[in-house]
């Protein structure tokens, strides 16, 4: 036990604990930039096949009824009206809620598609988006509030998944 001890009291005063610390965070930064190219890469995909990611107009909700930053929303592109899934994880990687797909049907005017035509116009100019829809998330899963935290969101479509963050305040 006492050779244990030791041994371990060498290890920390060698600096080879410092380098351990070093390398752990070089890897989290690695890891943190791979995941970034993976979404790029996941944009780039879905430019190519039609289903767009446009972008978020609110990433961080605070859904308290006040009819102010209530809902995440999520703006995308979809011209083949291809199938749209869209769920919301916890940090465990535990499925908290699904999304409500927003589209224009009929020429109805849903304020929240409008939102995300005038934010994210199509590339080339007026006339914004060929075919926005919007997913969105109340903050809510089975019909209660979250707890404050942070939140992933998936969305897929075309082969495609797009994944980032939502913040939830209370």
């Amino acid at each position: 036990m006492k050779k244990d001890i030791k041994i371990h009291k060498n290890f920390a005063q060698s600096g080879w604990a410092k380098v351990s610390r070093l390398a752990l965070i070089a890897l989290g930064a690695a890891l943190a930039v791979l995941l970034g190219m993976t979404m790029e890469i996941g944009d780039l995909q879905a430019q190519v096949t039609g289903f767009t990611f446009k972008g978020a107009l609110l990433r961080v909700i605070t859904p308290n009824s006040d009819q102010k930053n209530d809902v995440a929303i999520l703006c995308i592109e979809n011209p083949k009206d291809s199938g749209v899934s869209a769920r919301i994880f916890d940090l465990r990687g535990h499925t908290v809620s699904g999304m409500v797909h927003e589209r224009n049907n009929g020429g109805g005017g849903n304020p929240l598609i409008t939102a995300c035509n005038g934010k994210f116009p199509s590339i080339g100019g007026a006339g914004g988006l060929a075919s926005p829809e919007a997913v969105t998330w109340d903050g809510k899963a089975r019909g209660r509030a979250v707890s404050p935290g942070v939140y992933i969101y998936q969305i897929k479509s075309e082969d495609v998944t797009v994944t980032g963050t939502i913040v939830v305040v209370r």
